[in-house]
């Protein structure tokens, strides 16, 4: 008798197990269902620049081929450096110190 229940109780266990592995596997399937209609509803969108964006684009990648220094001029400045001839303009240097100055403070 005791035999009997176990294994009626076995039985049961198993069927319950296969009842969620399928329901597992249907879900997968809706799952990879769902994920391919998405994809395909992506292939059919579009994105278009308008005509600034693809200015500001292009603008971006000039600015990116930049060197970051105009070697050319720290060049011209080293030599003029070396030989004497780079002159201060006293005046002008200190007009654009307090124009930062004021620019900083927000006046």
């Amino acid at each position: 008798m005791v035999n009997g229940i176990n294994n009626n109780l076995g039985s049961s266990i198993a069927a319950s197990n296969n009842k969620a592995s399928e329901s597992k596997a249907t879900k997968a399937a809706d799952n990879g269902n769902e994920q391919t209609r998405s994809a395909n509803s992506v292939k059919d969108d579009a994105v278009t620049l308008t005509e600034s964006a693809a200015s500001l684009q292009k603008l971006e990648a000039k600015i990116a081929d930049m060197p970051d220094v105009d070697m050319a001029k720290v060049d011209r400045i080293k030599q003029q450096l070396a030989d004497g001839s780079f002159e201060v303009n006293a005046d002008s240097t200190a007009a654009k110190i307090l124009d930062s100055v004021r620019e900083l403070a927000g006046s």
